[in-house]
């Protein structure tokens, strides 16, 4: 798609994970054809921007074989837990179960029928799991229940409406089939068809028409939806980390094809985070030099921001820089925050995140309106400020939150304990 900046272009890597030969490709492309560097997305994809020659840029893509296959571009978006095969606590294998499910999906017609927006997400478990991922539909691995998956429809994985429990086989037939009963006799939206916010009755109709034989939709133990941090997204021989709001400079990439040459290719996931095969504190500390987040501690860990006034029309601030101001001004409610602490966006599109933040700042006119614990559709508490307004206001809660948080409270608890008056 066309941008501020130039041409932005998305590719889906196999697997959601990238060999050396694939890091050293696109550290080339990025120098030549692009801006320097790649993004990390909240689908686990991986973005160029910037680029202004675009017959170039493809070819170079072709060369490196990085460009996806015509009969795949069809196929919607599968997210997956990418490292279920190196996590022992996980409880399914993500990898192999989407791999199949993906070749089903290639010979389905339904697909032309779906939304560009329409995602699966197949859930291994685990302390790399996906439960807080919102999806049209979704496959967790059932703990304690060995090869078994949990077939679910719009949400995450406790919102999600469960259909049914299917072993791993008879999983490819199950998906295919409940989209091919879903848009049968019912044409799709003009901008293609999602399960979210389909009417439930008509999906029961569906699943209830399947050849494929459903058990009952099980109980069984469903892994929670909150997003782990990335010390707890760590096992004795791999390790995750992040790279502040995605981004990857080429010279980093040239270093991450070392680091998997030796331990593996590099997995994506939906929160832009990396996981790599190895572990230890060599490790840990070879990546801070690359300038990755290894721990919650670092200031750049619970911030998003999309890329603003510098690469978007529509933005209007200096989304990023304006991130590390207000992460800098709150290290006590950053530190408290369940999840992501702060999210700048642009606009009111919250491409880079539409779900809730401790603080989430809505770029309007070159100023910000600011909304606690909710995401960029949220009503605000403070409207209109400038960045510097909202940076001196959020260390004015800060030490607030010092003086009047009880132990243990989260940042969102305290926010809504107060109330938006208080605040």
């Amino acid at each position: 798609m066309a941008t501020a900046d130039g041409h932005l272009l998305r590719l889906r890597p196999p697997d959601s994970a990238l060999d050396a030969r694939m890091l050293r490709a696109l550290a080339r492309i990025a120098d030549c054809v692009a801006d320097g560097g790649v993004r990390v997305t909240r689908r686990a994809k991986i973005e160029l921007r910037g680029v202004t020659a675009i017959r170039d840029a493809m070819a170079r893509l072709d060369s490196a074989d990085l460009r996806e296959a015509r009969r795949d571009a069809g196929v919607p978006d599968t997210i997956i837990s990418a490292a279920s095969d190196i996590d022992d606590n996980a409880e399914g294998d993500a990898i192999t179960l989407a791999r199949g499910l993906r070749a089903a999906m290639r010979q389905s017609d339904v697909t032309a029928a779906l939304a560009d927006k329409f995602a699966l997400v197949v859930d291994g478990g685990g302390r790399a799991h996906l439960g807080w991922i919102d999806a049209d539909i979704r496959l967790d691995a059932l703990a304690g229940r060995p090869g078994v998956w949990r077939l679910a429809v719009a949400g995450d994985s406790v919102s999600a409406t469960p259909l049914a429990c299917l072993a791993a086989c008879d999983v490819p037939a199950a998906v295919t089939g409940l989209m091919t009963q879903v848009v049968a006799g019912n044409p799709p939206p003009d901008r293609g068809l999602r399960l979210r916010g389909l009417d439930p009755a008509r999906i029961a109709r569906a699943a209830a028409q399947l050849s494929v034989s459903l058990t009952a939709a099980a109980s069984g133990a469903i892994t929670p939806r909150i997003e782990y941090p990335l010390e707890r997204r760590r096992g004795a021989n791999w390790q995750s980390f992040a790279f502040p709001f995605g981004r990857i400079e080429s010279r980093t990439l040239g270093e991450l094809a070392r680091l998997a040459r030796t331990h593996g290719p590099i997995r994506l996931f939906p929160d832009r985070s990396l996981v790599v095969a190895a572990g230890g504190e060599a490790l840990r500390e070879r990546l801070r030099r690359l300038g990755a987040i290894v721990s919650s501690a670092d200031p750049h860990a619970s911030i998003e921001a999309c890329v603003g006034q510098r690469g978007c029309a529509h933005g209007s601030t200096d989304t990023r820089a304006h991130a590390l101001l207000c992460s800098h001004a709150m290290p006590n409610l950053r530190a408290a925050a369940s999840g992501t602490a702060v999210h700048v966006s642009g606009c009111s599109k919250g491409c880079a995140r539409r779900r809730p933040a401790a603080v989430t700042l809505v770029g309007r006119g070159g100023r910000y309106d600011v909304v606690f614990a909710g995401g960029p559709a949220a009503i605000p508490s403070w409207t209109g400020l400038a960045p510097a307004e909202v940076v001196q206001r959020l260390a004015a809660l800060d030490r607030a939150f010092v003086e009047q948080g009880r132990s243990g409270e989260s940042a969102e608890a305290f926010v809504a304990r107060h109330g938006p008056a208080a605040v």
